[in-house]
């Protein structure tokens, strides 16, 4: 069975009213969150205002030529926010200044939008805002009463359901009547022309563009330098020399450890900084800065992600210089447990492993044992993670004076094999008395 139909449904002003469309709050919403993604919060802000001002002048104009009164036609306004699905309602109130021929000389008002699309859209669909997010019903607002007024009137709104507030609360102003506070909102009602657009976007994707080839080649050298056992200076180096962006990095106590820029040394005192952590084992061990004038600005994305990367190179530094100073004091300790348990029975073959831990046996030596006691409550991870820390501080202790030292542990006690220094004019209880000292400041 074949059923034919046809028709033809034309409306006689088509050709020429401005006719209107209707759209699902869904679907507008969903074009919001797309230019969201595309253009940004603050081009779309601008790009809704100067949507809703069209809507506005058209309804406005639509209402002058019914030749109703002026007082029927600011009432409209509102009506028109209703019946176009842009709220379900709306309080409002005000006051116009009418001069002597009947011209508008200024126009006051303030209400609330009832369940507005925009705000229920926007977090529906991207969230709570941080700002006010209903631009199309201020944008329509400004250009409805601009329109019928015969002069500019901005709409603002105060509160937001949007951002979180109770309400969305609307004041409306001719514009001299703002006193210039509305100045920088102007802005988003002057259309940038498409091509101006296209242009804009177009820089934004060459400086992105430029902008991840510089990121592949420096985290190609990064990852060259990392693998050549480099070290954070010469990782700082080559930051420096291919971003032009003066690098610091330091440890969690402020201690310089590399720094790379135009001057030899760097000036914390004048400067802005952005900084990010390095992480080592789930452990904030140090941090990398960039470093600006105090005037300048910062890329925060693009920066933070450079340093985001040049964190993890320096982590990876630093757990080489971990697995080579563990793997040091692991040889060490294991031979001063063989020298301890009497392993050895060859004191030339003692003299000549002690030279492979830079350790002239031939001189006369000290052996120290320092007693560790934990007084305080504490689980066994955190007792283990102590004991780790003192033993790594004698070590580097030791390390840092240029003192020939072999550490190691027995019985939960650590001992210390101490070459005598033929220079050193104190006796060992007074080198013992400061290095206790020293180690209880440390570990403070």
């Amino acid at each position: 069975m074949r059923l034919d139909i046809q028709g033809r449904i034309y409306h006689s002003d088509s050709h020429h009213a401005d006719r209107k469309i209707a759209t699902p709050s869904s679907a507008l919403g969903l074009l919001r969150e797309e230019l969201v993604r595309n253009i940004g919060i603050e081009r779309l802000k601008g790009f809704l205002i100067r949507f809703g001002w069209e809507m506005g002048v058209a309804d406005g104009k639509k209402a002058l030529q019914s030749n109703m009164p002026f007082i029927e036609m600011v009432k409209r306004g509102p009506m028109f926010h209703v019946t176009n699905g842009h709220i379900r309602g709306n309080e409002y109130k005000g006051y116009a200044e009418i001069g002597e021929n009947g011209q508008v000389l200024s126009i006051y008002g303030e209400g609330t939008w009832e369940d507005s699309y925009e705000a229920i859209e926007h977090i529906s669909r991207l969230g709570v805002s941080q700002t006010q997010v209903c631009h199309t019903l201020t944008g329509y607002a400004s250009g409805y009463m601009s329109t019928i007024c015969g002069h500019e009137v901005l709409a603002k709104e105060v509160t937001c359901v949007g951002r979180g507030d109770k309400e969305c609360r609307w004041v409306l102003k001719s514009l001299h009547d703002w006193n210039g506070e509305m100045d920088e909102e102007r802005k988003y009602y002057h259309q940038t022309p498409i091509l101006k657009e296209l242009e804009f976007t177009y820089e934004q994707l060459l400086e992105q563009t430029n902008f991840i080839t510089r990121l592949s080649n420096l985290q190609r050298k990064l990852t060259e330098e990392v693998s050549r056992e480099g070290s954070l200076q010469t990782i700082a180096d080559h930051v420096f020399a291919e971003m032009k962006k003066p690098i610091l990095i330091e440890d969690t106590d402020g201690q310089l450890l590399a720094y790379s820029g135009p001057d030899s040394k760097p000036n914390l005192e004048n400067c802005q900084r952005l900084r990010v952590p390095v992480v080592l084992q789930n452990r904030v061990i140090g941090y990398c800065s960039f470093l600006y004038d105090p005037d300048q600005l910062i890329s925060h994305q693009n920066d933070r992600t450079l340093l985001d990367r040049i964190a993890n190179a320096a982590s990876l530094v630093f757990l080489n210089e971990k697995i080579r100073y563990e793997s040091l004091v692991r040889m060490k300790g294991d031979f001063l447990e063989q020298l301890l348990s009497g392993y050895f029975t060859n004191r030339e073959d003692i003299i000549r492993r002690g030279k492979y831990a830079n350790l002239n046996l031939k001189l006369p030596f000290h052996l120290a044992v320092l007693q560790t006691k934990i007084t305080r409550s504490m689980s066994m991870e955190d007792e283990f993670h102590l004991r780790e820390q003192i033993f790594e501080t004698v070590y580097q202790y030791f390390q840092k004076f240029g003192k020939q030292a072999l550490t190691g542990r027995r019985e939960g006690n650590i001992i210390m094999l101490l070459i005598k220094d033929q220079r050193e004019r104190r006796s060992i209880q007074e080198i013992m008395q400061q290095f206790y000292e020293d180690l209880a400041l440390a570990l403070h």
